[in-house]
Order: structure tokens, then C-alpha cells, then sequence
């Protein structure tokens, strides 16, 4: 009978946290329901092993994580949970009273950790408890705090739903036999506001020479972690701590056995448990929105050499979201699960990596902002009060300050992109290296003469290469010869039998006539050659057998889920903090995350085609629910106006004295205007310029008011009529005030009025085809052609699409 091997990756998604963590409880509910192997039949057992999380990701891990380790024992709870599951999967091909019992404990235990996940992220998140001015001894009130929210808020959250109250966990809290292994990894990614320095100049030191000209070249400095808890749900031997294999030194090593000062801390300890809430919720520290967390680290998280630079051997680093530099670790959960199945002697087991993604990436748009020559500036806004009778629509010729303020948006959005660059997408890569390394193997294999020249060189250069391996953030090879060619034994148990049991002997022998037989002797030049091989090409403890299944918010549009339809998720707004504002689209993400779980892991082939989901979708909000969404947005909206307001009245910025209300005033009003009348589902829009050239400077383009036409501009000496005009994506319609309707019209001018103005011509706004090629481009500029001239009356005209970047070949 088959096993299988859970392991989660889940990035940021701030208040999309209700859309993963209902994805990845569900998907384990599937998986004991209905999750089947490669024969078609169902798993013997299911296990969960590893976490790996992204800012908001770490933080539901680190809850899912309490859940499952400790779920509830109270009767009526899970009875309660019973009954969910009995309605969920009522006539199905297999419902709950299918269950043996042991798989049963653990159907309850997941819907329990769902429960938990759905009440954190749809009733315990919201503004109101983040926006709150109460403090504590140990945390300053609201308006002192270096955030916009109040990080005692998901202090609160975790104290109330991970810690508890003050007493210690017991070893009864802890189940037995249920979804998590004995050992689970827990990683989290993380952000520190100090460098961390890595030096390689130790590797180009010969002879005593002085390495002082390399430091520049052989040295840098990070900003990205990753923290790794190696979590044992039992006592483990304190000598096992020294077996660096298994774990891993300058990991945050627990088990349940009590604390040893600098070697492993207690599971049931709520003060060594700190450790790891303080490193979720740093995780999810979002620049800006929260104050970064200080963390206290150790000496021995930090191996490499000059990584240390402190005296004492703890020091507490300030952190902040570690979806700043990676916000899909789905790379560090296949490190981990490699670095457990390394050690796991079993064969009869699958292992599968869910990762649950909430942003869905939108059609890549290649315009670039900064690079815009012109832009419209609408009439004068005063509180709300337009002045566009008399002010008008004026084109704008862009300065530095706007070119700046422009390409530093385009930068921020290609930090945050590479952020999210999905490292997992070097696994296609990654297959087609196996299958070369394999052929690799067999070529070298055939030409392999045993000598103890190289039986001997093969072992040192493979032992240096573990131990240089061991030091990683996550190493995935045992860090023991004999370790490692065990691993190949069972890797490779067919061409490495010779040698099975003999892993000992061969680690510490010093000739190959210590092995008997020359088939023997072959197997272990073999095995040292496959690891040696392996770690060079950083292709160890890889293999096929692990497999990805990512979760999404995309509907099947179709019978075999060949063509999907994205799901609009409704917390998406405002950097997904608007579904911090209400609770009505966090509860409906979770039926959308439910919904799609299935999908993707019956479309994965963990579930059998024949059998239909059993969560029916609602993809989108009824009118109702819309509305009191909008109305709780915008009540959230108007707190987030005053607490901004009142970041900018305290603040110390200015020291002009009884001035610094005058001048700070119309910033502060200028905020709150933009935060109150922000829409809660703006239209998605798209800026474009249009150039139309025209003969003489007579012609113009009129808006409505006095003083809104648009006079010819001398661009490269020649005339254009030059204007902006937005592409409404959802309404397929343009957006400008010299429109009408899709229709631009040309005029001469006859006086100020636009009623005397005489129409000269027309044309059509660009297709949404040539809208399509535009979005290639990264400054693209619309031309009508031909020009425009007084003696041509009614011309017909088209538009040319250009992109006005010039090659800087060309600027010479």
C-alpha cells in the first residue's frame, strides 16, 4: 500500500490568507476522502511534513501548524466538525462513514484546522481591531508606532488562537498518530533590514596571500532569510542533535523532551513557541502597513564565515515581510521535503508539494511609466468641487519630478514582480538535467577501472562537497558519507545492490580491497561517482517522484479543464487589504478556495477523474452582498483617512513652529481626499498618447468648458494636436473628454465658443487588436495619418501604433 507525503508552500496574499488557508485545509481533506495513487487506489496514510511560507503564508502555516499538532479533543467541537464533513460529502462515490476510523480522526482534525483558518482570517483580521489606539507595557500606542496599523492587533490574534492562555502544552495535547509526522520542517521566509555579509574570499586564499584587492569581488551582502524550524512532535536523544544529518545545527531545533540551552528548544514551552509566532508574524510585516519586528537570532544560525560579526552569541535583527524578496517559496518546500525523503528509508510512498497561489497574474503589460513626453491635467479639484468651467483641460509637458516620481513606480513593480519570480519554474529545467545526469551516469559508469587512486579522491572530494552542503540555509544531502550512499542504495536499489548493507565499510575504508568482490568494488566507485556527479550539477536528492499541484481562483470552462476563467476575488482591492474592511469577501473566498482545490487536484490526477466536486461555486457576489461590501469599505476607508491624518498632524518632519499646521494641512487634506473617495472596484484602465498631425495651428480639439481646447503643439518641427485617453479594459470603450463616444473629432477654429468651431474630421479610436500590440510596446504613441490639412474637407483616417523609446545607439 501506497503513503503519501504532504508538503505546503503558501506565499503572501494579505487578506487573500482566507483564499490559501481554506486551499490548503480543503486539499487535505481531499486528499484522505479521495485521494488515490498511481494504481487507482486510495492511501493507506497520509502525513504532512512540510511548511514553507511567504509573509501573510507564514503566518497561516504557523496557525495551521498549532491546528494540526494539537487539535481540539473537546467532544462537542469535533461532532460538530463531523457533521460538516457528513454534508460536504454526502452521496459521493465515498463519504465519510466509508472512513476507517483512524482516517476518520484525521478528516476531523483537518476540518478543524479549516474552522480555525476560516475564523482568524474572516472575523479575526479586520480594521477595526487594526486600527485600534490600545497599547500595552510593552508595545507603544497606535500613533507611535513606526506602521500604519497596529501590530498589538495580530499579537492579540496569535496569543488568542496559537498561545492561549499562559500554561504550558502538555504531551497530551500533542496527537498521536494524527496528519503531521514526528518530524516537520517550517520554514519562513523573512526580511532583514541589516546585511548579512557571505564572503568568499577564504576559498581564493593560497599560500597566505593577501585577499584584500578580492574583497569587493569575492563578497556581498543579504537581505533575504529563510528561518527553519525542525519541529519533532517527541523526546529526541540529545546526542541525535549531533548527528547533523538529521538535524540540521543552525536550524531552530524543538522537541518535546524540554529545553537545552544552545541545542534544541520544548514544544510544550509557550515561551520557546514565541520563537516561532514572532518569526510568522515577522514574515508578514508588510512594508509600510506594519512596523518591522525585531527577532532574536543566534550564533549558530549563521554558519558560514563572517557572517557573525557580534561578540555575544545572540543578537536581535529587525525583520521585515519576507514576500519583499520572496514571496512564493515553493523552491525552499521542495528543499525541504528533499532534505526528510533523504533520510526516510522507506520506498512506498508518494510525495506531492501544494502550493496555493491567490494573485493571479493578469496579461503582462510592457508600457513602462516615466518614459511619457505629455500628459492631460484635468481642471481644478477643490474639496471635492470641480472647477472645469472655468479652469479646463490642459496639456501638461512632463519634468524631471514626474519622470522620477514615474520610473519609480515601474521599479517598485519590478521589485515586487522578481519577488514573486516563481524559482520553481527552474524544475522544467531541473527534469531535463535528470534525464542527462542519468545518461551522464551510465557513460562514466562503463568506463569505471576500480583503483584506489580514485576510491580515494572520489571519497574526499564527495565528503567536502556534504559538508560544504550541510551549510546552506537548506541542505538537502545527509551530510555523512555512509548517509549519503544509503540514499543512493535506495535511490538506485537495482544497480547499487552490491553494496546494500555495506555503506559502512565503505565510508571508512581506506582501499577497495577491503570490499570482497569485484562487483563490490564497482558499486562503490559507482555510487561515489552518481553523488559526486549529483552535488556538481546541484542536482542531489532530486528526483521525478515529487510532484507540484498548484491551487488557484480559476473556474474550469470545460469538461477536462483545458480552458480556465479567473475568478475575481473581491479582498483583492487596495494591495488586498480590502478585505480587511468587511468579512463578506473573506467568507466568499473560502467557498472559492474549496471549490477550486478540487479542481486542481482532481485535474492533477491526486483525485479520479469520474468523481464530480462536491463544492458547488458561487463566482461571483450577489447585488446584496456587493453593496454592504461597498458600504463597509468605504466606513473602513474613512478610518484609514483619520489615521492618516493624524500620522501627518504628530509628525516631526517640519520645525517651522506655529507654521507647521499651516503647511501640513493641505497635505493632510490632499491624503484623506485620496483615500474617501477611493472606489472600492475602480475600473481597470489603460493610458494612451495620440498625436494627429495638422497642417497649420487653426485646428484644435475641443472638450466642454470655455477654456478646454487643445491647441497644436511643435513637436520635431511639426505640428500635432496632442492628447491622452484612457482604455476602460472591462467596458472595451475609451475614456476622454475629446471624445465621443469612440470617436475623435477634429476641428477649425472659428472662435472660443466650441458652438462656432467647424467639424473638419473624424476617426474611429484605435481597435482592441492594435490595443493588444500597444501593451508591447514601452512608451507607445498613437499617430493618425495622413496629415491634416485646410484644403482636404471630411479626410479619412487611420492610426499607426509607434514605440517612441529611442536605443541609446541612436542618441549619439
Amino acid at each position: 500500500m501506497t503513503q503519501l507525503k504532504l508538503g505546503f508552500a503558501m506565499g503572501g496574499g494579505v487578506s487573500l490568507g482566507s483564499f490559501s488557508g481554506a486551499a490548503l485545509t480543503e486539499s487535505i481533506k481531499l486528499a484522505i476522502m479521495y485521494g488515490v495513487d498511481e494504481s487507482g487506489q486510495y492511501y493507506e496514510d497520509i502525513n504532512i511534513d512540510v511548511f514553507s511560507g511567504a509573509s501573510a503564508g507564514a503566518l497561516s502555516l504557523g496557525l495551521m501548524l498549532r491546528a494540526l499538532a494539537m487539535p481540539s479533543q473537546d467532544t462537542q467541537k469535533r461532532l460538530k466538525a463531523e457533521e460538516k464533513l457528513t454534508d460536504q460529502f454526502k452521496d459521493t462515490p465515498r463519504e465519510v462513514s466509508d472512513l476507517e476510523p483512524r482516517m476518520k480522526e484525521k478528516l476531523v482534525d483537518a476540518q478543524l484546522a479549516q474552522d480555525m483558518l476560516e475564523e482568524v482570517w474572516v472575523n479575526g483580521i479586520n480594521v477595526n481591531r487594526l486600527l485600534a489606539k490600545e497599547s500595552t507595557d510593552k508595545i507603544p500606542t497606535l500613533s507611535q508606532q513606526g506602521g500604519i496599523f497596529n501590530r498589538s492587533a495580530v499579537l492579540k490574534i496569535a496569543q488568542e488562537y496559537i498561545l492561549q492562555d499562559s500554561d504550558d502544552f502538555s504531551v497530551a495535547d500533542i496527537k498521536q498518530d494524527g496528519l503531521l509526522s514526528e518530524r516537520v520542517l517550517y520554514a519562513c521566509t523573512i526580511a532583514n533590514l541589516a546585511p548579512i555579509k557571505y564572503d568568499a574570499t577564504s576559498a581564493f586564499s593560497h599560500n597566505h596571500v593577501d585577499t584584500t584587492p578580492l574583497n569587493d569581488a569575492l563578497t556581498s551582502h543579504r537581505h533575504k532569510e529563510v528561518r527553519v524550524f525542525d519541529i519533532n512532535l517527541q523526546e529526541i536523544a540529545i546526542e541525535s542533535c549531533d548527528h547533523n544529518d538529521q538535524h540540521p545545527s543552525h536550524w531552530m531545533r524543538f522537541h518535546t523532551g524540554g529545553k537545552v540551552e544552545g541545542v534544541c528548544f520544548d514544544f510544550l514551552s509557550k515561551q520557546d513557541w514565541k520563537h516561532i509566532v514572532g518569526t510568522a508574524i515577522a514574515s508578514g510585516s508588510f512594508p509600510v502597513a506594519f512596523e518591522p519586528l525585531p527577532l532574536l537570532r543566534y550564533k549558530w544560525e549563521y554558519p558560514h564565515k563572517n557572517q557573525w560579526p557580534f561578540e555575544e552569541n545572540k543578537h536581535t535583527y529587525l525583520y521585515s515581510d519576507g514576500g519583499v524578496f520572496n514571496n512564493e517559496p515553493v523552491a525552499e518546500a521542495f528543499k525541504l521535503a528533499s532534505h526528510i525523503d533523504a533520510l526516510d528509508e522507506r520506498t512506498n510512498y508518494n510525495r506531492k508539494i501544494i502550493f496555493v497561489d491567490p494573485n493571479v497574474s493578469k496579461w503582462p503589460t510592457y508600457m513602462l511609466n516615466g518614459l511619457q513626453e505629455y500628459s492631460d491635467q484635468s481642471a481644478y479639484n477643490l474639496m471635492g468641487f470641480s472647477f472645469k468651467l472655468i479652469d479646463g483641460i490642459d496639456l501638461l509637458k512632463t519634468t524631471s519630478l514626474d519622470k522620477i516620481l514615474g520610473f519609480g513606480m515601474s521599479q517598485v513593480g519590478m521589485v515586487s514582480a522578481q519577488a514573486e519570480a516563481k524559482e520553481i519554474h527552474a524544475t522544467v529545467q531541473t527534469g531535463h538535467n535528470l534525464d542527462h545526469r542519468n545518461a551522464l551516469r551510465e557513460q562514466l559508469v562503463s568506463l569505471i577501472t576500480p583503483s584506489n587512486s580514485a576510491f580515494i579522491s572520489l571519497k574526499a572530494h564527495v565528503a567536502s562537497a556534504l559538508e560544504a552542503n550541510h551549510n546552506q540555509e537548506i541542505p538537502t544531502l545527509p551530510c555523512q558519507l555512509e548517509d549519503e550512499l544509503k540514499r543512493l542504495v535506495r535511490e538506485e536499489p537495482d544497480k547499487l545492490s552490491a553494496i546494500h548493507g555495506l555503506e559502512g565499510v565503505i565510508s571508512s575504508a581506506n582501499s577497495l580491497e577491503e570490499l570482497e568482490t569485484e562487483e563490490q568494488r564497482i558499486d562503490a566507485l559507482r555510487a561515489l561517482l552518481y553523488s559526486y556527479i549529483d552535488i556538481i550539477a546541484r542536482l542531489q536528492s532530486k528526483t521525478r517522484n515529487s510532484r507540484l499541484i498548484a491551487i488557484a481562483p480559476y473556474k474550469m470552462l470545460d469538461s477536462n479543464g483545458s480552458k480556465l476563467g479567473k475568478i475575481e476575488l473581491p479582498g483583492s482591492p487596495l494591495f488586498a487589504f480590502a478585505g480587511f474592511t468587511s468579512p463578506i469577501p473573506s467568507h466568499f473566498e473560502v467557498g472559492v478556495a474549496k471549490h477550486c482545490s478540487f479542481n486542481f487536484m482532481r485535474q492533477a490526477g491526486l483525485i479520479s477523474p469520474t468523481i464530480s466536486n462536491p463544492n458547488v461555486l458561487k463566482d461571483s457576489l450577489d447585488h446584496t452582498e456587493k453593496e454592504t461590501y461597498e458600504k463597509h469599505f468605504t466606513r473602513a476607508m474613512e478610518k484609514l483617512s483619520k489615521r492618516l491624518d493624524e500620522m501627518i498632524d504628530k509628525s516631526n518632519l517640519l520645525n517651522l513652529g506655529i507654521f507647521n499646521g499651516a503647511v501640513l494641512w493641505p497635505i493632510s487634506n490632499m491624503v484623506k481626499s485620496m483615500i474617501k473617495e477611493k472606489p472600492l472596484f475602480p475600473p481597470s484602465k489603460l493610458n494612451f498618447e495620440f498625436r494627429i498631425p495638422v497642417g497649420d495651428d487653426d485646428f484644435e480639439l475641443d472638450a466642454s468648458g470655455s477654456w478646454s481646447d487643445r491647441e497644436p503643439v511643435r513637436i520635431d518641427g511639426k505640428l500635432y494636436l496632442v492628447f491622452t485617453a484612457n482604455w476602460i479594459v472591462n467596458d472595451h470603450a475609451w475614456e476622454s473628454d475629446f471624445l465621443d463616444g469612440n470617436t475623435l473629432i477634429i476641428y477649425r477654429e472659428r472662435f472660443f465658443n466650441k458652438a462656432w468651431d467647424k467639424k473638419h474630421a473624424e476617426v474611429e479610436m484605435p481597435t482592441e487588436l492594435l490595443i493588444k500590440r500597444a501593451q508591447l510596446c514601452s512608451y507607445p504613441v498613437f499617430y493618425s495619418t495622413p496629415t491634416i490639412n485646410k484644403g482636404t474637407s471630411n479626410p479619412i483616417l487611420s492610426w499607426n501604433l509607434r514605440d517612441e523609446v529611442k536605443p541609446i545607439h541612436k542618441l549619439f
